[in-house]
């Protein structure tokens, strides 16, 4: 855990500078239900273990931070059949979307292609804040079976207007990831 991630993780404090993040959340999880069974594991995310990670899985939810795993995780998402609850945010903006394996858009449909990496932009805290809570929002709907998910949604965030926009996407036959005609 750096310094420089605290303005947006609540889960650490100053005190667990150092250790992993994994580490700092499982304690304080535990230490907020000690009922709960944490299971830590801290692995980089590639092509080569996705699947294996998110293996057993009922609900994946995505706070990783670049595309390239953004499009890992989707696909192993899909290839496993477990619903992802997606989440991205940079700077006051943030964005996120319930995505449903064969049933709704991938976040390839909705982003076929990556946007431009630009230069380090910081995260404000609020808006990690913001999606984060939609994420979390989203994963007790589905877990619940009650409200309607964000399916074939991407609810957008922009924490300099104060607003929400949500925008209409559709599943594409011709995307790579789980179009009709994928290898």
């Amino acid at each position: 855990m750096d310094r420089t991630n605290l303005n947006r993780q609540v889960l650490h404090a100053d005190c667990d500078v150092g250790r992993t993040k994994v580490e700092s959340a499982a304690g304080k999880l535990r230490a907020l239900n000690p009922e709960i069974t944490v299971v830590a594991t801290c692995a980089s995310i590639g092509a080569e273990n996705a699947a294996a990670l998110v293996g057993g899985a009922d609900l994946i939810i995505d706070a990783t931070d670049n595309f390239p795993v953004r499009y890992i995780l989707n696909r192993a998402a899909l290839g496993a059949r477990v619903p992802l609850i997606h989440g991205a945010v940079r700077g006051f903006y943030g964005q996120a979307t319930t995505i449903v394996p064969g049933r709704t858009a991938c976040l390839e449909c909705i982003f076929p292609v990556a946007p431009p990496a630009e230069g380090a932009i910081p995260v404000v805290g609020t808006t990690p804040g913001i999606i984060g809570l939609v994420q979390a929002n989203e994963a007790i709907k589905y877990i619940t079976g009650t409200g309607d998910l964000l399916l074939d949604r991407l609810l957008v965030w922009d924490g300099r207007a104060a607003t929400m926009t949500t925008l209409t996407v559709e599943r594409q036959g011709d995307c790579s990831a789980c179009g009709d005609n994928r290898c």
